[in-house]
């Protein structure tokens, strides 16, 4: 029999919430919650496939790790993109996102909601840095959008001359190494059957899902779940039974997570009000009323 080749999940879920929670002074569910919610999402996964075993990197360990490489690698000026593990203290950051059309079509790298254009960001770190970088990333994955993005400071007149990374992926390790820049990680692997971020899994939550930006540059959230998002192709769900039962999953406890804010607090929390709202138009209704009704469209 085959070795199962291991599927990587971040585990930054709890991180996320518990900071956004403390700056706007709500209080969160406790740890328990998200360790159940983890455990759920391990189960669902490891269930739709024989092929690979998931494998869970707790948040802590891949912060702490890429600070440590913060301060030992960091050739130049440290530039981050993304906000899970880096914050404003150790690095300038780079706001962007993988985007999607209406139809989850990948459409390329766009900007993150409310930030400026990619050239306006561009122009303003390179005109305040020096003209060595290290990128900062939680993953690399592909390689391809790390390298995009070297060339994009390049075209400016910036060499990256380095990547720091939680985890890194044989692959992309190699394409951006054959592109002249050093690759250095906290976590290695070889080959993996995928790697996934936890907070793509919870409604709502900051940074969660991919951005689908519209004709007319309006946006929203897609998470890696029915009926919003696609778990087959973004998450490798296989099975059509497999990914109705996660989404299903994702759907009841992301649900729970803001009815147990709501009650922890004595307030009630609109869709309009998440840092993630899922449609065009957010509304007035009630957001984790919005996730039960939608968990009826795939029962």
């Amino acid at each position: 029999m085959a070795e199962k080749l291991p599927y990587i999940i971040s585990g930054d879920a709890e991180h996320l919430v518990k900071t956004w929670g403390h700056r706007k002074g709500l209080a969160v569910p406790d740890h328990g919650f998200f360790t159940d919610y983890q455990s759920g999402l391990v189960e669902h996964i490891a269930a739709s496939s024989d092929s690979f075993e998931p494998e869970v990197l707790p948040h802590e360990m891949l912060a702490h790790g890429l600070q440590g490489l913060l301060y030992n690698h960091t050739r130049g000026d440290a530039v981050a993109l993304d906000r899970a593990y880096v914050g404003d203290d150790f690095a300038r950051h780079f706001e962007v996102t993988r985007a999607v059309d209406r139809h989850f079509n990948s459409i390329g790298t766009h900007p993150r909601p409310h930030t400026p254009s990619i050239p306006e960001q561009l122009d303003y770190i390179v005109a305040n840095s020096s003209n060595e970088l290290t990128l900062v990333d939680d993953v690399i994955f592909s390689g391809d959008a790390i390298v995009e993005v070297a060339e994009m400071f390049k075209e400016r007149g910036a060499r990256v001359a380095a990547v720091l990374a939680a985890v890194a992926i044989g692959e992309g390790r190699k394409k951006i190494e054959d592109a002249g820049i050093e690759v250095v990680s906290v976590v290695d692997y070889e080959d993996v059957a995928d790697e996934i971020c936890e907070r793509d899994f919870v409604a709502g939550i900051p940074f969660s899902g991919r951005t689908v930006y519209r004709e007319d540059g309006r946006h929203y959230s897609a998470p890696y779940f029915q009926p919003f998002g696609r778990p087959e192709t973004w998450a490798s769900i296989e099975s059509s039974d497999a990914a109705r039962k996660l989404s299903q999953y994702c759907l009841d406890q992301s649900a729970e997570l803001w009815a147990g804010i709501e009650k922890l607090n004595g307030v009630t929390l609109s869709h309009r009000e998440v840092p993630r709202p899922l449609m065009l138009d957010s509304s007035d209704e009630n957001f984790a009323e919005l996730l039960r009704k939608a968990r009826t469209k795939i029962s």
